[in-house]
């Protein structure tokens, strides 16, 4: 044992023989060390300090700084480890203990050790345990404990090195395929022709076999030449009447000017069957199918030989 170990031993048996001198005088009146509790409720789960008054030593004697620890509470009570202090003039024990349940309670059968050297019992010390703190009041807060500096080891660095470098080589790899993959080209939309052919072979396919089916398929096949047209010679045939269409067609001076006596008859047809209910036989449904089959084959290179035209003639 130590210089210092063995100089607070003596301190502490010097101070339990002073109490022990001073037991006779406390004999009658008291039967042990007094103690003294928090002077307010203690929230439940708080830590608050017991007091335990001690007598003076003998002279010269000063046992500050022993430790001090309570005997006698129940397994399930926390409690720490105090020291011996001196406050207010007074020798005291401070062990911090915590509060494990509500209500009033007595702290009683309680023995005082310092520095693991038994002395006389405490007398009970009355305390009270709440679950709430009554209004205007606010819990106490431990002030902070001084930060831990944990030293950290010193491991091998290169196998995070190697790993990085694989992630990048990874990266790289994943970046040259993404490089290489083929370039997909921009989708282009049909010429009109292609359109309005696929269309009408549609229709063919779903040529009408009940005279109710007919006025459907007549506005579906003016439909596709409408469309056909808009999209071949630049002429807005959907958005237009049949009178307003076909005065326009006949001051042009170009394939479809030139298709007049087929164009009038077939969109006349047409909307003789849209807007005046008129109902067309079945066998008319093959002619007028034949009919748009015809034009749009018969028109559907004009505009490549009216540039070949113009080539020759520059």
């Amino acid at each position: 044992m130590s210089r210092y170990g063995e100089a607070r031993r003596f301190m502490a048996v010097a101070l339990l023989c002073g109490i022990a001198m001073a037991s006779p005088a406390l004999g009658q009146e008291a039967s042990g060390l007094t103690a003294q509790g928090p002077d307010e409720s203690v929230l439940l789960g708080d830590w608050f300090e017991l007091a335990v008054h001690l007598p003076e030593p003998a002279e010269g004697i000063e046992p500050v700084g022993s430790s001090a620890r309570l005997e006698g509470f129940p397994p399930s009570q926390p409690r720490g480890v105090g020291r011996v202090v001196r406050r207010d003039g007074r020798l005291q024990a401070v062990i911090p203990v915590q509060a494990d349940r509500a209500g009033e309670m007595v702290l009683s059968g309680l023995t005082l050790m310092v520095d693991e050297i038994e002395a006389l019992p405490i007398e009970p010390v009355k305390i009270v345990v709440v679950l709430d703190l009554p209004g205007g009041r606010l819990p106490r807060v431990a002030p902070p404990r001084p930060s831990i500096v944990v030293p950290m080891p010193v491991g091998k660095i290169w196998p995070f090195v190697l790993t990085l470098l694989v992630a990048l080589g990874l990266i790289g790899r994943g970046v040259a395929r993404v490089a290489r993959l083929p370039v997909v080209p921009e989708t282009v939309d049909p010429p009109p022709h292609e359109v309005a052919i696929r269309e009408l072979a549609g229709l063919r396919s779903r040529l009408p076999r009940e005279l109710q089916e007919m006025p459907l398929f007549v506005v579906a096949v003016s439909g596709v030449v409408r469309r056909y047209i808009e999209g071949q010679f630049d002429v807005a045939a959907p958005d237009r009447t049949t009178e307003e269409f076909l005065s326009e067609v006949a001051d042009r001076n170009d394939a479809l000017g030139d298709r007049q006596e087929m164009l009038n008859p077939f969109l006349l047809a047409c909307d003789l069957v849209k807007f005046a209910a008129h109902s067309p036989e079945l066998d008319q449904a093959t002619p007028l199918l034949e009919t748009a089959e015809r034009f749009v084959e018969e028109t559907r290179h004009v505009s490549l030989h009216a540039e070949s035209e113009e080539g020759e003639a520059s």
